[in-house]
């Protein structure tokens, strides 16, 4: 079996990654520059369907902290069928590494009634 050590698949960088999610993101001057920029590194381009329709903040619901918003949640529910706060916050997002005990706690509390 032939190695192809020079063939690696390409990273995508921060100036790739403006490319890509052009920020300020037209039609959202509201939104703040951190939430966009955490969406751009979750998602890539996918961050336009997590924010669908979005104007402001206020537009995608309860705030957990850590840029990570119901509207987020929502998506990864429905798209990436996310079934626990865990998978939400450790596996998909890595939220769950800057928020405390309690922002924890009410994003499981979310998802249990959300899933309900």
């Amino acid at each position: 079996m032939a190695r192809w050590p020079n063939l690696r698949p390409p990273r995508l960088r921060p100036p790739q990654l403006r490319q890509r999610l052009p920020l300020p993101i037209p039609n959202s001057p509201q939104l703040p520059q951190p939430l966009l920029r955490a969406l751009a590194r979750r998602h890539g381009a996918l961050a336009y369907d997590v924010l669908g329709n979005a104007a402001a903040a206020a537009d995608l619901g309860a705030y957990f902290g850590a840029e990570l918003y119901a509207r987020e949640i929502d998506y990864l529910v429905e798209q990436e069928w996310a079934a626990s706060a865990e998978d939400v916050l450790w596996r998909r997002t890595k939220a769950g590494l800057s928020l405390d005990a309690g922002q924890r706690e009410a994003v499981a509390r979310y998802l249990i009634q959300r899933l309900s």
